[in-house]
């Protein structure tokens, strides 16, 4: 076909029988064959690399819950909206919500939204809010929450920002119920 095919002849001559032995070889299939078995060797490097990635952030994820679940204090996190993203088991119990009532919906208006003496407590005025609006970390010592019962619950939080990429993202709260406390110190100044 006229084709010219440049043919890679190696001689070796092997000691122990005396044999001399050539391989003929065309350049570019053995090319092809290296780049195959390099492609192979990366794809099962990249796979197996990948499973190691996933587990290591599975494992992360598990102890990441395993925190969340054991914490003493309520833990819930808003997005940039104000919405619920999670919501620890202790903040269940502190709020009479379960956190699949609050995912998704506007903890300010779900909890946050009267003062103790009962007036109306505006989002825009909330420090959780401004967390997640002025990227700085508010910390509370006085203010009330609302259990899903409608009884107010005495707290102090912090509310801390939370960044991805530059960016404001929303914000993690974490909060105590301060109501045992606040009635010792009653009960002391009586």
């Amino acid at each position: 076909n006229g084709e010219v095919i440049q043919l890679d002849i190696t001689a070796r001559i092997l000691n122990t029988a005396g044999v001399l032995l050539f391989n003929i070889r065309d350049p570019a299939q053995l090319e092809r064959l290296q780049t195959r078995i390099e492609a192979n060797r990366l794809h099962r490097d990249g796979l197996l690399g990948w499973k190691v990635m996933e587990s290591v952030f599975r494992e992360l994820e598990h102890e990441n819950k395993l925190i969340l679940q054991s914490a003493g204090d309520g833990i819930y996190g808003v997005d940039k909206n104000g919405n619920t993203t999670f919501c620890n088991p202790a903040a269940e119990r502190m709020l009479g919500w379960k956190a699949e009532e609050l995912v998704g919906k506007n903890i300010h208006q779900m909890i946050h939204h009267t003062h103790a003496d009962g007036t109306a407590y505006p989002a825009h005025e909330c420090h959780i809010y401004a967390a997640f609006n002025d990227g700085d970390i508010h910390t509370v010592e006085d203010e009330v929450f609302w259990h899903k019962d409608g009884t107010p619950i005495l707290v102090e939080y912090t509310s801390t920002p939370i960044t991805e990429q530059g960016q404001i993202a929303g914000a993690v709260v974490i909060f105590r119920d301060i109501s045992e406390r606040k009635q010792a110190e009653t009960k002391l100044r009586a």
